[in-house]
């Protein structure tokens, strides 16, 4: 039996072993829901101006706790803005051709119910109504 896939890796600081002359990231990892493969974000923007640790730590707590509430919230990089939309209308238009061709077939296929309940009505019509 496989594994299931996880869908996210919340976000952890990478800090270069504590050095500030290096550069400092938060990562986070992503499914791709059009691929399904992990794809990896890493935010190097908010330590490029500080140049003292503690600051950093201190960001860095603050962006970890930020993205790890909107990702247990159900937020996804891959579902922003018109992407999302159109993930939305994509599924909506598959699910909606499932349903017709559901319907269609539903109704083409005859049944043993289907064909005692035809042959019912045609001998209710045949009988006296009191001798059923």
């Amino acid at each position: 039996m496989a594994r299931k896939q996880s869908i996210a890796i919340l976000p952890h600081l990478i800090d270069a072993g504590g050095d500030v002359r290096k550069k400092w990231c938060i990562e986070y990892s992503f499914r791709n829901p059009t691929t399904g493969n992990m794809k990896r974000f890493r935010n190097y923007a908010a330590f490029t101006n500080i140049d003292n640790a503690k600051k950093r730590y201190a960001i860095a707590a603050e962006l970890i706790s930020e993205l790890s509430s909107k990702i247990k919230t159900g937020w996804s990089p891959f579902n922003e803005g018109e992407k999302e939309k159109r993930y939305i209308y994509e599924d909506e238009l598959t699910y909606s051709a499932i349903a017709v061709n559901y319907g269609k077939l539903k109704d083409s296929i005859k049944t043993v119910r289907f064909y005692l309940s035809d042959f019912l009505s045609l001998k209710k019509a045949e009988v006296n109504a009191k001798s059923y």
